[in-house]
């Protein structure tokens, strides 16, 4: 019997894609969940395919991810009847489309644009968004919590759903293909807006892979899994790099201990979900944000991202003119300025 993973953030998100797959499979497949939620990605991960939620989940699943599995990041649209609640709102109707984070919510306001609900004007949201004036609507895709108080109408439109070109793809990979002709897939598709807009499939044979959506690809970014006590669950190998322990394990140890600064240490217990900040880490120069990802099970992944602090070209000399070289001098005194100029017949730089 062939093996499907399920690997998402939430519990209920699992438990949510477990019920429609074991209903269109008809029990013919062996399926896993995997959630960061109760801590289960953290183990080694066996099958046949994977299907991920999303791609934020890739530097977190891919450390246990055995060699030679197949992976796709699911496709997500949304349900019929959410998206007739959408229709209903009336024209030029301003409103917030709620999510957990800002690509999530530019990714929901694509997608309603491109079903048609282009009689809307939506503004994305976050949870760290500053409203600069007032909105009274705001669309949420089960993320109710994140909507601001100041909001009189939430048009509440359920979690996102598995579109159909990624259950066609799980039926084809694992040998099933004449499943799509079932009655329960056939109700399944009533009940969702179809959103494959043609383009390129989200998937990758193994983890090794090397492609658009980052599965063995070169990481951008350091990530640092916690819990909410602070001991880190996983991380990325730039991550360590980034923090200057390679060689070292971190996982068990508390998130604040791997930096080296007190100040530093201070400063990231200090922060606000989204925020970024610059740090210096053994005499390194980075990028930090801190990330709180809610879900409607109120349960919350934190994470925070490292990246290198691009270096500036230097500016410290110029050349004037054949055998002549002068710095720069920050001065607000243009008697100053003349003195310093090496050669007093060619134009000031200062």
């Amino acid at each position: 019997m062939k093996n499907l993973a399920i690997i998402a953030y939430s519990r209920k998100a699992v438990n949510e894609y477990r019920n429609l797959f074991e209903k269109i499979l008809e029990n013919r497949v062996l399926i896993s969940t995997y959630c960061m939620e109760d801590g289960s990605i953290y183990q080694p991960i066996q099958a046949d395919l994977a299907v991920i939620s999303s791609d934020d989940m890739l530097p977190l699943a891919k450390k246990q991810l055995a060699s030679g599995i197949t992976l796709v990041t699911a496709a997500l649209t949304i349900s019929r009847k959410g998206f007739e609640a959408i229709q209903a709102l009336p024209p030029r109707t301003r409103a917030l489309m709620v999510n957990v984070n800002r690509n999530l919510s530019l990714q929901c306001v694509e997608q309603i644009y491109h079903l048609g609900a282009t009689h809307l004007e939506l503004i994305p949201y976050t949870p760290y968004t500053e409203l600069h004036q007032r909105v009274d609507v705001a669309i949420s895709p089960g993320e109710a919590w994140a909507v601001p108080a100041s909001v009189s109408q939430i048009v509440e439109i359920g979690r996102r759903c598995i579109d159909i070109s990624t259950i066609v793809f799980v039926l084809i990979t694992l040998g099933f293909p004449e499943l799509f002709l079932t009655p329960a897939v056939q109700e399944y598709c009533a009940t969702i807006m179809p959103a494959n807009y043609g383009t390129s499939f989200p998937y990758a044979k193994d983890r090794d892979f090397r492609g658009e959506y980052g599965i063995g690809a070169e990481e951008k970014s350091g990530v640092i899994a916690f819990a909410n006590d602070g001991i880190i669950k996983t991380y990325n190998e730039l991550a360590v790099k980034l923090v200057g322990l390679s060689g070292e394990r971190m996982e068990g140890r508390h998130m604040l201990d791997i930096f080296d600064s007190a100040a530093v240490r201070e400063s990231i217990q200090n922060m606000k979900p989204g925020q970024k900040r610059k740090i210096t880490v053994r005499k390194k120069d980075l990028y930090v944000r801190l990330n709180m990802e809610h879900e409607a099970s109120d349960g919350v992944l934190n994470y925070i991202t490292l990246e290198p602090v691009p270096e500036l070209p230097s500016r410290g000399k110029r050349t004037l003119g054949r055998g002549y070289t002068a710095k720069y001098y920050f001065s607000s005194h243009k008697r100053d300025c003349a003195y310093f100029c090496p050669r007093r017949d060619q134009p000031c730089l200062h």
